[in-house]
């Protein structure tokens, strides 16, 4: 990336980084929810929110139908006035119509990388070299 290796114009290039990066952040966006559910709150007896779903009655699932889909979601936010990003793509994946070659990049990927785990742990602890590594 430094070493201009990487051709930020090719779509496939694009699709490579983005694919990465994308995979590597939802394991740093799940963490910070775990994180948030297992943390104390502020007020009466410094409630865990995990803590209290499992003892008690007073914190339920939320019924799934309560719950707008993206693009239901996307209206409402706009329609309070709100703007938002359309999802785009980004790139170009040119596997994207061959499920076998797919299966494929899954697996080469856990056998030379390991998994997204471990190259959002090696990005946090200051490294960052596997997720070089992923997208090359």
């Amino acid at each position: 990336m430094e070493n201009q290796l990487l051709n930020r114009y090719d779509p496939v290039s694009q699709f490579c980084v983005s694919f990465i990066v994308i995979n590597t952040v939802q394991i740093g966006i799940q963490r910070v929810i775990e994180a948030w559910n297992a943390h104390p709150i502020e007020g009466r007896n410094y409630k865990i929110p995990n803590v209290v779903a499992e003892r008690t009655s007073r914190v339920r699932s939320v019924d799934v139908t309560l719950i707008p889909n993206v693009d239901e979601a996307v209206q409402m936010y706009t329609d309070a006035g709100g703007t938002i990003t359309q999802e785009c793509s980004f790139g170009i994946d040119p596997l994207a119509a061959h499920q076998n070659l797919k299966n494929r990049r899954e697996a080469h990927f856990s056998q030379m990388i390991g998994s997204f785990t471990g190259v959002y742990n090696n990005v946090i602890s200051g490294d960052g070299s596997l997720l070089q590594i992923a997208i090359f």
